[in-house]
């Protein structure tokens, strides 16, 4: 009777563990809003920051500004100098060091 306890302990626990990781990657979208990221995306470095309603990126010597706005579990942004301004929508999961992105960018503080 014992064992069974124990293994239904471990049982509840790996799923209270499993589903605090998926609710922790669901939040990801909120959890960059409001702070200042180091990115890369290909050979492209520099720094973001997202508010609710704004993006700001740094590379290049140069400042671009856009609009952001959260589509159920994307984020989607645009940039009227960058990419003609078309808007882009991408997934943001996290990683031991940070974020990564759906389109291939990694973020870190």
């Amino acid at each position: 009777m014992n064992r069974e306890i124990i293994i239904a302990a471990v049982t509840a626990f790996t799923l209270v563990g499993f589903l605090s990781d998926a609710t922790a990657d669901a939040a990801s979208v909120e959890a960059v809003i409001g702070k200042t990221w180091n990115f890369k995306q290909g050979k492209i470095t520099g720094t973001i920051s997202y508010t609710t309603s704004t993006v700001a990126a740094t590379f290049g010597g140069k400042t671009y500004e856009g609009t952001l706005r959260i589509e159920g579990d994307q984020t989607c942004t645009k940039y009227p100098k960058i990419k003609k301004g078309a808007e882009t929508c991408f997934g943001i999961s996290k990683t031991a060091k940070g974020y990564k992105t759906t389109h291939g960018a990694t973020l870190w503080p």
